[in-house]
């Protein structure tokens, strides 16, 4: 049977879920929700916090027959094209074993990557997965593995640029390798795209291109500026309207839209746009804006914003009304939520009267184990973190957190 608040806490990548199980009276009951786990992509920012591998071999240690995972995931990527994070979850786990002294994964991953390079068509996934293949091989097998892997590089014409993170690697640990060095590739075939979106016309053609780059708010010069605001107001492409208020949503901006016309826009072109000028609005302090955040509050749709906005505005007599609302937030593993980075700007000082709930509060419901550590940061600040709290810390699966939880606990 599936424990699915067990599954929940590893895809938070939660130390409670290690306590849980280390605790249980029966851990064959959580055989196969923990094989599950493994064989189902547990990352929820991969770019950044890489994947869950070693917090899920922890996990797998606790059990007295840790092949029965080993041989799991096996027959899975004997049988199965996963895509690149749960291959990159998989693999990591894999090398776990081997570092713990199981020689039989060097034969495994050998035997696998003669297999991957020679079944199925090189999509965009696949030259993923090989690039992160590469780099596994390169520090199980060390240099002999990475030449003979350039040489199929070679044959199988690969674009250098599309494994620029394995060649980075290498590069750099066998910086004096001059066979490496060579294949190296050249200035010439990067291929680099160079935009210039000071002027507004520039920014405009970014946006028919669907690139995002916010550079405009710092480094346009005032006239620029101002013919930006000017087609905000007569404007009545969607497109650009949002691609334009997604150039201010950020802390400091230097330039910004004025706030009479982010309001006066609100109601014109939907519930799609209003949400942008809401985003927009939430980094702004006036009056204006809290009675704006107080109304929208009970909105569904709009009461992350709402937060946000009172956490601009804040006053000692919004405590609850913040607690409150932020308790009715839904963190999802599907969707990526900015409400964490709000709250860390907003909590990470020694101010009294700040609603120092919600600090527990996302540290037990969001899924953002990198934006986590800030978190607990906060609460180190706020002195809000208890022997049981630091305890569980120690077996988060961000390494850094892990590292903070033992270095305060033996303080205790």
């Amino acid at each position: 049977m599936i424990k699915k608040k067990f599954i929940d806490n590893i895809r938070k990548g939660l130390g409670k879920a290690y306590l849980e199980l280390e605790s249980a009276e029966n851990k064959e009951e959580y055989k196969e929700s923990l094989l599950y786990a493994c064989l189902n992509d547990c990352s929820y920012y991969f770019t950044i916090e890489g994947s869950k591998g070693v917090y899920l071999f922890d996990l797998i240690n606790l059990f007295d027959d840790a092949d029965y995972f080993k041989q799991g995931i096996i027959n899975f990527l004997q049988n199965e094209r996963p895509r690149r994070n749960l291959l990159a979850q998989l693999l990591d786990i894999l090398k776990c074993y081997y570092y713990q002294g199981d020689l039989t994964i060097k034969p495994f991953l050998n035997n696998y990557y003669k297999q991957f390079i020679e079944n199925g068509k090189w999509t965009k996934n696949k030259i993923l997965c090989y690039e992160y293949l590469c780099i596994t091989l390169y520090q199980i097998f060390g240099l002999k593995k990475v030449l003979y892997i350039l040489k199929d590089i070679e044959r199988l014409k690969i674009n250098k640029n599309d494994i620029d993170w394995f060649l980075s690697v290498i590069s750099f640990k066998y910086k004096n390798n001059a066979t490496i060095q060579s294949f190296l590739p050249k200035d010439e075939e990067c291929t680099t795209q160079k935009t210039n979106d000071h002027t507004f016309e520039e920014f405009l053609k970014l946006a028919k291109e669907n690139l995002f780059n916010c550079s405009f708010a710092h480094w346009a010069s005032d006239a620029e500026f101002e013919k930006c605001i000017h087609y905000l107001e007569q404007t009545k492409n969607e497109e650009d309207i949002i691609f334009i208020l997604d150039a201010f949503q950020y802390e400091d901006c230097p330039k910004t839209i004025p706030e009479e016309l982010l309001f006066s826009l609100l109601g014109l072109h939907g519930k799609k746009i209003d949400f942008e000028i809401y985003c927009t609005l939430s980094y702004r302090k006036s009056k204006k804006v809290e009675n704006l955040a107080l109304k929208l509050l009970n909105d569904k749709e709009n009461a992350i914003n709402a937060i946000h906005m009172l956490m601009n505005n804040y006053k000692k007599d919004y405590k609850k009304l913040l607690i409150d609302a932020y308790k009715k937030i839904r963190f999802s593993f599907h969707e990526y939520t900015m409400l964490t980075s709000y709250t860390i700007d907003f909590m990470y000082s020694a101010k009294k009267d700040l609603p120092d709930e919600i600090l527990y509060y996302n540290y037990e419901k969001s899924y953002d184990a990198f934006d986590r550590e800030y978190i607990v940061d906060c609460m180190k600040k706020r002195k809000l973190l208890t022997k049981e709290l630091l305890n569980e810390m120690k077996h988060d699966s961000d390494y850094n957190i892990r590292k903070k939880a033992i270095k305060w606990y033996a303080k205790l």
